[in-house]
């Protein structure tokens, strides 16, 4: 999942994948502000034909917190929730 967040992030900050580490997050990367997090909603909201609530929204201000929230998605898709 780690990869799939690195890809989503990278295609919204328009900053290669190789750049992004595991520990990126919007306290420590150029570019990742609300405006940012509004655009890896709408993404992953339209990649996964789902809405994401209020509480999962702070889950988008980390490559870890978005591939934890990909895994959920996922897993939540395959009828294991």
């Amino acid at each position: 999942m780690m990869d799939k967040a690195k890809n989503l992030v990278s295609a919204v900050l328009n900053i290669p994948q190789g750049e992004i580490r595991d520990e990126a997050s919007a306290e420590n990367t150029g570019g990742w502000d609300s405006l940012a997090v509004m655009q890896l909603l709408v993404s992953l909201e339209e990649e996964y034909e789902i809405r994401i609530s209020i509480k999962e929204i702070d889950s988008l201000k980390s490559v870890y917190g978005i591939s934890r929230l990909i895994a959920k998605i996922q897993k939540s898709e395959n009828g294991n929730s």
